[in-house]
């Protein structure tokens, strides 16, 4: 097997385990926003800090998803492809 493809088939291997962990990573934060989501609704919040837990929670899940959904749903997966295309092109010019 020449260098050229051992590189190649080892960028591959990298770049799926790296989608996988992506992947998981993104299930634990949602798990734990879905957790934070229903403790609200089976918890008493005490009167006074009900306004600031809201305001946490809804930040937090609003910046999770919204970072989540441009991620895989924007531009960011595209770019990975595209720079993955170009040094796949790079290394058979060689």
């Amino acid at each position: 097997m020449d260098h050229n493809n051992w590189k190649f088939e080892f960028e591959e291997k990298q770049a799926k385990r790296k989608a996988r962990i992506r992947v998981i990573i993104a299930l634990i934060m949602s798990a734990i926003v879905f957790y934070m989501i229903a403790r609200l609704f089976t918890s008493e919040v005490p009167q006074g800090n009900r306004e600031v837990i809201y305001l946490l929670v809804g930040n937090a899940t609003g910046a999770f998803f919204g970072t989540l959904i441009s991620f895989y749903f924007g531009d960011s997966e595209g770019r990975l492809d595209t720079s993955r295309e170009e040094k796949k092109n790079e290394e058979h010019k060689e």
